[in-house]
């Protein structure tokens, strides 16, 4: 039986055939290839199929048989403190029945067939919404009727299948199941943490700063996927509070420092004295103009 091929696949193997005068090339020698730098691979989840390499990355994450690639998927990019392992379930009622039976602490993304960013609900795997048919239900209801599941233990993961539809993050979460997704909010929050840490550690050694800097890399750093939580403001208590201050500064008493580009306004940022997250109300007596020093020097000074 001949092999189905995309035309990304065929097009990659036309490429590796090339450089390495054989065909088809095998995985030994596409490895040699990319990590001696000769050749850089960008190809997505057909390149998983042919490659068995990550669609983003420059190492090889498995020794899977291609059949196996069709169903599980990693996504990590050299540098990044994130790597994401996933299985997709289509048309694969019983697999994906005892998955969520093996991981009842995972997590279960359903979409369409043809994702869409509008579309991508996030439900624990001990869900009953996605674990427990209806009545007169389909032989294939959860993997198949134009639906798919998308399974993880670990939520970054999951961001890390969505940006490959355009999703940044989760258009809900099960009213039913609740799944917490603190632990990605608080990875963002760890990583601002860090990365202030280290600032003020650098900024205390000079001598060594310089030295340091002549081996930072003038490349695109490495990424992480974030879910974080956002709050939906009210415009009527922003344009309410910068009308009450009428272009000045509510805290320094300055008038603001520019015009905004969109409407030719004042430039004030809106603040809550108590803070949304920690249960301040959206409402202009909890809130104050302030230009964008004073409103820096509010949560950092």
């Amino acid at each position: 039986m001949r092999e189905a091929l995309c035309w990304h696949c065929l097009l990659y193997r036309v490429v590796l055939g090339r450089k390495l005068n054989r065909w088809p090339p095998d995985l030994e020698s596409i490895w040699e290839l990319v990590s001696s730098g000769k050749i850089r691979l960008q190809a997505r989840s057909c390149l998983l199929v042919q490659a068995q390499l990550c669609w983003i990355a420059i190492k090889p994450f498995d020794a899977r048989a291609p059949g196996q690639l069709l169903k599980r998927g990693c996504s990590q990019k050299e540098g990044d403190s994130v790597s994401s392992s996933f299985e997709e379930f289509i048309q694969r009622e019983a697999d994906y029945l005892a998955w969520v039976t093996r991981h009842p602490d995972g997590f279960v993304l359903n979409t369409e067939r043809k994702p869409r960013a509008a579309y991508m609900l996030l439900h624990t795997a001990t869900c009953t919404t996605v674990t427990q048919y209806k009545r007169d239900a389909r032989e294939d209801a959860f993997t198949g009727h134009g639906y798919i599941k998308i399974c993880s233990t670990d939520l970054n993961s999951l961001l890390a299948w969505m940006a490959r539809y355009g999703a940044p993050s989760f258009s809900g979460l099960c009213r039913k199941c609740q799944p917490d997704v603190s632990s990605i909010v608080d990875h963002v929050a760890d990583q601002e943490a860090f990365l202030d840490a280290e600032v003020c550690k650098w900024l205390a050694d000079p001598l060594n700063l310089q030295q340091q800097l002549t081996e930072v890399p003038r490349e695109p750093p490495s990424f992480y996927y974030a879910q974080t939580k956002v709050f939906k403001r009210n415009p009527v208590v922003v344009a309410a509070v910068l009308l009450r201050a009428r272009g000045f500064c509510e805290q320094c008493q300055a008038f603001a420092p520019f015009l905004r580009a969109t409407n030719n306004e004042p430039y004030l940022e809106v603040h809550h004295k108590v803070r949304l997250v920690d249960g301040g109300i959206d409402h202009p007596d909890n809130a104050l103009a302030l230009c964008p020093n004073c409103h820096r020097e509010t949560h950092f000074g």
